[in-house]
């Protein structure tokens, strides 16, 4: 079904939606949790689109969006209708709690920068000090009204700049701006013909460089690290690293068909400088039976609540290791809540020790290139356990079977210095 009208959240302070129509070539592609660059008063702005409402014609007040910005749904309806949940339960606009679950440093925006006009400097008597200032400011290089008003001693500039625009002084400009988090690509080197020098003698491998041309010592050397290490595909920044080769060398075997590049997305590995906690606890009595009482819950299907008590080292993140094995062995996924001060090197090794690569943890020491890797891997459902702080919750895990809030009394949990508050 072709879809001509949208309903976008913006990351805006203000709780409404805005319509806008789709150009054609979009309108068999729009589904609800996609994001779409679109115009916004005097900018352009990234928006989810939260609904499609039903076409009643067109009017000349809706604009169309320029552009869908995903090939699938970044957000489930599932989390949109969290989201729409959460927006109404905290009085905070919809838009703000929607990105909360967006990865940041993704977004598209455009901003409008300043430029003077070059009679701007023939003689105007007529300005003030403050639009000669910024006429000085801008003659060094185009900037927004932030950025001109942080070289400035006085404080705002808008009505100057009003002032310079109405006397054809200065000009605007609208500047996209690309998302700062993108995912990483690497070039990787492949020797697909490895297999057929296994055999090669050091005559015949001379022989054959002879024979295609290949006559420089870094070309020659580039292939017998291959054949030598009996590799067929190495990083292209390993092969420079480790054996010194420039990338004109490989250049010119891709040329000629001795070796092959492939551009790979590769995923940002945080440094784990935590600490390691070989500890391993057997469960009481008392513990087992709350971990069997756990797991009948969670066969049940059904949703309830358990306060599990006890003094620091008693086990408690034992009977959580062995509950979310319950649950990844029910086919479901799990949430680990901690607060920021709990991510201990200790707890994050003996989670990463017991689950391995099932499990994602994002913390204040990740970049966001990092942070955002970790999104995708849930997304594509190589991650089954995420533990983070607070904003786990808006993790886009599928068939959640458990939520486990460490330390649940902490007063980091309540978020009082952004929105949704």
């Amino acid at each position: 079904m072709n879809h001509k009208l949208v309903n976008v959240a913006f990351n805006l302070p203000i709780n409404s939606l805005f319509t806008y129509y789709l150009p054609e070539a979009y309108q068999d592609k729009v589904r609800t949790g996609m994001r779409v660059f679109a115009p916004f008063g005097r900018r352009n702005l990234t928006g989810v689109v939260l609904e499609l409402p039903v076409d009643k014609g067109l009017t000349k007040d809706i604009k169309p969006i320029f552009k869908i910005l995903d090939d699938i749904p970044i957000l489930s309806r599932e989390m949109l209708d969290f989201c729409l949940w959460m927006s109404e339960y905290y009085a905070c606009p919809v838009g703000e709690v929607i990105f909360s679950a967006v990865p940041k440093g993704i977004s598209i925006e455009s901003k409008i920068i300043y430029s003077p006009e070059e009679r701007a400097f023939k003689g105007n008597g007529s300005l003030t000090n403050l639009q000669r200032q910024i006429l000085d400011i801008l003659n060094r290089k185009s900037l927004t009204i932030k950025q001109i008003e942080s070289k400035l001693k006085e404080g705002s500039a808008a009505g100057a700049i009003k002032a310079l625009m109405k006397q054809n002084l200065i000009r605007q400009e609208y500047l996209t701006v690309e998302a700062k988090t993108k995912p990483k690509f690497e070039k990787f080197i492949i020797f697909e013909h490895l297999d057929n020098f296994k055999q090669y003698s050091d005559s015949m491998l001379e022989n054959f460089f002879k024979e295609n041309k290949v006559r420089s010592e870094l070309q020659v050397f580039a292939l017998k690290y291959f054949i030598e290490r009996n590799i067929d595909e190495i990083k292209l920044s390993e092969l420079i690293k480790e054996a010194g080769i420039h990338t004109s060398a490989v250049n010119s075997l891709v040329r000629k068909g001795l070796l092959t590049i492939d551009k790979r997305q590769v995923l940002r590995q945080a440094q784990d400088d935590f600490g390691k906690d070989e500890k391993i606890v057997e469960l009481n009595t008392g513990q087992q039976t709350i971990l069997k009482t756990i797991a009948g819950a969670l066969q049940s299907g059904e949703f309830k609540t358990f306060l599990l008590f006890g003094v620091t080292g008693s086990g408690k993140t034992q009977v959580y290791l062995e509950a979310i094995k319950e649950t990844l062995a029910s086919g479901k996924t799990a949430v680990v809540l901690v607060p920021e001060i709990s991510l201990t090197p200790q707890l994050i090794y003996r989670f990463k020790n017991f689950f391995g690569d099932t499990i994602g943890v994002m913390h204040s020491k990740l970049s966001e290139g990092e942070r955002f890797d970790v999104y995708h891997r849930v997304k594509s459902k190589d991650v089954k356990i995420i533990v983070r702080a607070r904003s786990a919750i808006f993790a886009p895990l599928e068939d959640i079977g458990i939520i486990i809030v460490d330390e649940e009394h902490d007063q980091s949990y309540k978020q009082a210095e952004k929105n949704p508050k």
